[in-house]
């Protein structure tokens, strides 16, 4: 479903950062992500609303709620991070960022988001 070519990202020396890019755009009828950069399966399938990280942080439900309601909203959760092997079940610190957006000749707003990976090793 993605226009976007999928890249292998730079080697964490080259950048510093572990980035990782997913794009999801939500409606007053519901989610459906558009590209997931480590989760293709995901793409062109509705999101799942209710999914938990292992803090219990309902993850789509804050950022996406949260950006209904303020315009906009940061989240830190725990999500697995492809690049990290044994964080299956805890995941990895990530940041999540959710924006909120008129829908051109529409009465609805939609919703877009995306998350990077913390480095959490001090590096």
């Amino acid at each position: 479903m993605s226009a976007c070519r999928r890249r292998s990202p730079l080697p964490k020396e080259a950048t510093g950062v572990t980035l990782r890019v997913n794009i999801t755009a939500d409606t007053d009828i519901g989610g459906v992500t558009f590209f997931h950069a480590t989760e293709p399966f995901r793409e062109g399938k509705p999101t799942d609303m209710v999914r938990t990280d292992s803090q219990g942080i309902k993850i789509a439900e804050e950022l996406i709620g949260g950006a209904r309601r303020e315009g906009r909203k940061f989240l830190n959760y725990h999500y697995d991070n492809p690049a990290i092997e044994g964080d299956e079940e805890t995941g990895s610190p990530k940041l999540g960022y959710a924006v909120s957006f008129q829908i051109p000749n529409s009465e609805q707003r939609g919703v877009t988001g995306s998350g990077i990976y913390l480095d959490t090793d001090g590096e």
